[in-house]
């Protein structure tokens, strides 16, 4: 997976000048890309194993990078479940997370 962005407009920053809410709008223009993986490896015909990573850079020096991986067991032909954790980082902060999720499929 890859991706390009390219923002245009506005960003608030604190002001003291007449402006009823405290704040200024300025002009903003930003690009970005990220580049990632992600892959499937069925076990056997009920457990799959899942992987993902990436990263990303933009203007402004603004980086980041994030991965995980998990498990899926498909209970029937219209049911799954899946458990995945996942650990990101970037110019905000770090972000570490556990998932479950539940698919019933129709037919």
């Amino acid at each position: 997976m890859a991706g390009y962005n390219y923002t245009d407009g506005e960003i608030s920053v604190p002001s003291d000048d007449i402006d009823k809410n405290g704040v200024v709008l300025l002009p903003n223009t930003t690009h970005g890309g990220y580049l990632g993986a992600f892959a499937l490896k069925p076990l056997n015909d009920n457990w799959t194993v899942m992987s993902f990573a990436g990263g990303a850079k933009a203007s402004d020096n603004y980086s980041s990078y994030w991965f995980g991986a998990g498990i899926g067991y498909k209970i029937n032909q219209h049911q799954s479940v899946n458990c995945y954790g996942f650990m990101s980082d970037n110019d905000y902060g770090e972000n570490k997370k556990l998932g479950f999720s539940y698919t019933y499929e129709f037919d």
